[in-house]
């Protein structure tokens, strides 16, 4: 058994010749008491009330150990209560083996007892266990008690016989052993020595490990700092670029959709605009034709009217009937011009107003991806950090929403119309 545990379960003191015994749970204790038991139950096995005095003796305090263990172990919960049966328990087992510490192990006496008992006298060596226990010799035979206490006086008397042989063994191993002492104490001094300097290196090296260490740990603390507010910039910076886009997400999704609009007009009115042109001038060429027969018709049927006339009436009524077409060819002639005329003058202006949205739209989504691209470029500053605060965001809503024109141009760079000209002239 462990004599020095670290938090033992029970602890108890046997004097000075039994020591002292630690044990670290109950079952080491219970398994400890149980092998006493074992060892010392072939007391009650011999007959005799000084052998079954003894054997109550013993068993009696291993009992009343156990139960106070058991109790113990029973209010595990109640810690003053545990405590009170675990020093109970140690007080049995101390009261018997402090009185009598031979009934240990490893004790001359025990061995001595169990020597005479193995030799085939069990009652001989019951009966001195008694007489060491101080129990009465009444009840046994008279020839095994004289027999057995005087093996043991002879035992005990060789003992102390043998004092004065192992006096003097002793004071040798003395004198060995103080030299040994101060081998071991030159030793010591030596190593308390080698200690010192080694505990003053040790000490150096922790001095400048700590200092390296302060060293880098506030170069480290330094770099944190700067990062996190680096860190800390950029955020702000981030968040201020969110709520100027989120100021100005709404206008420029609005320039967008504008701007979408105005190319998608622009497409289709320039599409339109070269279907008319082609139209127009198919129409126009087919009219312009169709005058140009018409004319000739007429004339081809004025003359075939004046031959006929001639043949038939003479040349006296040749010159009436040609005199009096010519006025009506003038007629239908001029009336063909003047529709050709009107025809080509509202093609030209219808022309010209696709022309002018046509140009329009190509100068609203013009200025419409000026603004996007305006609103843009002012996000990507922001997040660069080019500008600093929020003073900008007036006048950059203020560009984005001053006011827009209509997109015509006065002047698309289109010659004049007939009428154009007839109304400069008439001016004049």
């Amino acid at each position: 058994m462990s004599e020095s545990i670290a938090t033992p379960y029970l602890a108890v003191n046997f004097g000075e010749e039994g020591g002292s015994q630690s044990w670290s749970n109950i079952e080491e204790v219970r398994a400890w008491m149980t092998l006493q038991r074992t060892d010392w139950q072939w007391l009650s096995q011999q007959n005799t009330n000084p052998t079954n005095n003894a054997w109550g003796v013993i068993s009696s305090a291993l009992e009343a150990c156990r139960n106070s263990l058991q109790s113990a172990e029973q209010h595990a919960g109640n810690e003053q209560h545990v405590t009170h049966m675990k020093r109970d328990a140690g007080q049995h087992l101390e009261r018997l083996f402090t009185k009598s510490p031979w009934l240990l192990p490893n004790s001359s006496y025990r061995k001595y007892i169990f020597e005479v008992r193995e030799s085939g006298r069990p009652l001989e060596a019951g009966l001195i266990t008694a007489h060491l226990l101080g129990q009465d010799m009444n009840g046994a035979p008279i020839s095994k008690v004289v027999a057995a206490l005087v093996e043991f006086e002879l035992f005990s008397r060789g003992i102390k016989d043998r004092v004065r042989t192992e006096s003097a063994a002793l004071k040798k191993l003395v004198g060995e052993m103080t030299t040994l002492l101060d081998e071991h104490k030159q030793l010591k001094i030596n190593q308390a020595a080698e200690f010192e300097t080694l505990n003053s290196v040790v000490a150096t090296q922790t001095t400048n490990h700590g200092t390296s260490f302060d060293e880098a740990q506030t170069a480290r603390d330094e770099a944190w700092k700067k990062k996190l507010q680096e860190t800390e910039d950029e955020l702000k910076q981030l968040n201020e670029t969110y709520d100027t886009h989120m100021a100005l997400a709404a206008p420029v999704s609005y320039w967008v959709d504008k701007r979408d609009k105005h190319s998608k007009w622009a497409k289709w009115s320039f599409i339109a605009l070269t279907a008319c042109m082609l139209v127009f001038g198919v129409v126009l060429f087919l009219e312009l034709r169709g005058v140009a027969q018409m004319i000739e018709d007429t004339k081809l049927a004025a003359i075939a009217s004046s031959s006929a006339n001639a043949k038939l009436g003479g040349a006296a009524a040749t010159a009436p009937a040609a005199s009096a077409l010519s006025p009506l060819l003038d007629v239908l002639a001029t009336w063909k011009i003047g529709a050709y005329i009107l025809l080509v003058t509202l093609a030209f202006w219808f022309i010209r107003l696709l022309v002018r949205i046509f140009l329009s739209n190509i100068h609203l989504e013009n200025d419409a991806s000026e603004r996007v691209t305006m609103a843009k470029t002012y996000l990507a500053l922001i997040r660069d950090g080019s500008f600093e605060g929020k003073e900008h965001i007036g006048t950059i809503l203020a560009a984005l929403f001053r006011p827009t024109g209509d997109g015509i141009v006065k002047d698309e760079g289109l010659p004049p119309t007939a009428m154009e000209w007839l109304t400069k002239l008439s001016g004049k």
